[in-house]
């Protein structure tokens, strides 16, 4: 219960269209977990709810994503028709793809006489989730615009503090330099309200990394990239025991992919909590450890009392 009270939350707030009204991030934050994720995945077995809501709000596609509109939800029956029946709105599909200049000719009219669920699932699923024309062109199978990879790294951690679209900033970006992975690694940890703290940083590496990337270097990954993420997390301040516990978990477990996942913080559900009150101007710096101390977002803060199992595996 615990688990699935944690994907619950963490889908409602990955999947919310806006800070406020019904389904937003304050009414996750209240505790209110009733958006569409959620009611589906209340119509499936309980054995496989918790996989049900990752899914979900990773973006289902198909028939599953086209289930997610009020007239499929107002109970389990209605939603078992829709995934037997999806219906395709070519309207709305057609206005979502020219809205990306994606449209093919007589859009409405092929779509009416073959419905391509597959295709319209994946455009609804951009358009829930806000993964704006670069999500819809991947549907169609048009390329994305070439960008400098580093630069589409660096873009792709600053939008969830930006929400702006990474090709689009990544095309601004130009080419990466030396400081653009530090930047990137303390863009994706950082708060949203200290964020300058990584656009400042410049090339310089943290001379403290040196000792630890060898040890993930001597697990298969590569020591500059090493060098360059452990440098960004430390600037963020965010992780203070990271220069012992990821020699610990590289002991733990010694390979390529197990080293990557060492060099990255862990995200606690406060940290969660609180950096979405914050994208939505309801938390202030202290809400993370104030929330650590209590277990949940503090009422001082914002009104809003989610509670946490600390012991929730």
């Amino acid at each position: 219960m615990c688990r699935e009270a944690g994907a619950a939350f963490t889908t409602c707030v990955a999947s919310a269209p806006a800070c406020l009204g019904p389904g937003g991030v304050q009414a996750c934050l209240r505790g209110e977990l009733d958006g569409p994720c959620v009611r589906a995945c209340a119509c499936g077995p309980e054995a496989t709810r918790e996989a049900c809501l990752i899914a979900c709000g990773e973006g289902p596609g198909g028939a599953a994503a086209l289930a997610l509109t009020d007239a499929c939800l107002v109970d389990c029956p209605a939603h078992a028709a829709c995934l037997a029946a999806p219906a395709v709105d070519c309207v709305g599909l057609c206005d979502g793809l020219a809205a990306c200049d994606v449209q093919g000719e007589r859009c409405v009219t092929a779509c009416r006489a073959a419905p391509d669920v597959a295709l319209a699932g994946c455009v609804a699923d951009a358009a829930r989730l806000q993964g704006g024309c670069a999500a819809v062109r991947a549907c169609v199978g048009e390329p994305a615009p070439a960008v400098d990879p580093g630069c589409l790294a660096l873009c792709a951690a600053q939008a969830r503090c930006t929400g702006e679209e990474p090709i689009d900033c990544a095309l601004r970006c130009g080419a990466s330099g030396p400081e653009t992975a530090i930047r990137a690694a303390c863009a994706a940890t950082m708060d949203c309200g200290r964020q300058a703290v990584c656009d400042a940083l410049d090339g310089t590496l943290n001379p403290s990394c040196g000792p630890l990337c060898r040890a993930a270097a001597a697990c298969g990954l590569d020591e500059p990239t090493c060098r360059a993420t452990c440098t960004g997390v430390l600037a963020t301040g965010r992780d203070p025991g990271y220069l012992t516990r990821v020699p610990a978990c590289l002991r733990d477990g010694c390979d390529a992919a197990a080293a990557a996942r060492c060099l990255v913080p862990p995200v606690r559900p406060c940290e969660v909590l609180c950096e979405a009150a914050a994208a939505c101007g309801d938390a202030d710096e202290v809400c993370v450890a104030a929330c650590d101390e209590a277990g949940r977002l503090p009422e001082e803060t914002s009104g809003y009392v989610l509670e946490w199992d600390a012991a929730c595996p």
